[in-house]
């Protein structure tokens, strides 16, 4: 078989060598790329890990992707799992369970993502918990995909926190209308599909907050697979 030839210059042959090499690396880096981006996939499948990375900056603001990847990275590997966020203020991973995240997101915000069983599938529950004065909460629900789903929600009287049967009526008016001024948070918990409405008076003076403190006590909504609460 006659062999064929191409005649090049030393130059030319430096510089056809160094293309290759670099074509080389690139193709090394795209499929390293490819392949880490697979396995991270299917090391991930619907974990709380995955979904945490997923998750929208609406939903999880101020803590980017690889930020959110060295706090998983951090929290498994038993150090302290904390970031710095996009205000330059500190982010950090307090709990993570196969169905639930509690992400201390700056000093004034608390954020918790709970998967719940819904109709045979799975839905996302997500806190946000301010402290701006009274701490008060918000919770929003969506699909594994991130989409806004809608769940009605058991209505909520400032009333119910309080326990004043027992009083007077007098003493009963009084502490109602210090209860207008009052806020509340949610909370979930780790292992159970419970969510608990704690009041907040951290607004009150120290006179009132003395006043109605011994009557408060939190409510308790227990999640069910059909997709509302059950209240006590």
């Amino acid at each position: 078989m006659q062999k064929q030839f191409c005649a090049v210059s030393g130059n030319d042959s430096v510089a056809i060598s160094a293309e290759t090499r670099t074509f080389a690396f690139m193709k090394r880096s795209l499929l390293t790329l490819i392949l880490g981006s697979a396995c991270l996939s299917m090391a991930f499948g619907q974990s709380m890990d995955s979904l945490f990375v997923s998750a929208p900056a609406s939903v999880v603001p101020l803590v980017r992707t690889n930020a959110r990847l060295d706090l998983l990275d951090y929290f498994r590997s038993g150090m302290e799992a904390r970031v710095q966020n996009d205000l330059d203020g500190k982010t950090t991973l307090k709990a993570l369970t196969k169905d639930f995240l509690a992400l201390q997101l700056s000093d004034a915000v608390m954020l918790e993502i709970k998967r719940l069983p819904f109709h045979g599938d799975s839905i996302l529950a997500v806190v946000r918990n301010v402290k701006a004065g009274n701490r008060s909460g918000r919770i929003s629900f969506y699909t594994t995909h991130w989409r806004p789903k809608r769940i009605d929600l058991p209505s909520v009287r400032m009333a119910q926190f309080l326990h004043i049967d027992t009083l007077s009526a007098i003493a009963q008016e009084r502490l109602l209308r210090l209860s207008t001024g009052m806020t509340y948070t949610y909370q979930w918990e780790e292992h159970r599909n419970t969510l608990t409405l704690r009041p907040s008076i951290e607004g009150m003076t120290r006179t009132e907050q003395a006043a109605i403190r011994p009557y408060l006590l939190p409510l308790v909504w227990h999640w069910k697979d059909g997709g509302d609460f059950e209240t006590k």
